[in-house]
């Protein structure tokens, strides 16, 4: 379950108060998609938004939930370079009812 009414990170299998990199870029790549699901939607008139940081900046690929469990965006796709790490932040609203969530990022190797 998200905690209701803060920002956290999504790691391995928990939520964290603290960034928590769940990639770690090897060569120069780009963020290409970014997309969450939940077994349990937030619940009616809730938001709930997701952001890809880099190096522990938000960046501006972010997606909002609301009233549902899904979301993607292929806007604003974040270019990284070797070393740099990545994490997911959910700025969750304040009676978010989402549960066992799962966000996945596509990542492109440039060419």
């Amino acid at each position: 379950t998200l905690p209701q009414g803060v920002t956290v990170f999504l790691g391995a299998s928990t939520a964290r108060s603290s960034e928590t990199p769940v990639y770690l870029a090897s060569t120069t790549e780009t963020i290409t998609r970014f997309e969450a699901v939940s077994v349990t939607g937030n619940g009616a008139a809730h938001s709930d938004v997701y952001t890809v940081v880099r190096n522990g900046v938000a960046t501006t690929m972010t997606f909002t939930v609301t009233n549902g469990s899904t979301g993607s965006t292929t806007s604003n796709q974040v270019s990284l370079a070797a070393g740099d790490r990545v994490s997911i932040r959910v700025a969750t609203d304040a009676a978010t009812a989402a549960e066992d969530v799962l966000a996945q990022l596509t990542i492109s190797r440039a060419t």
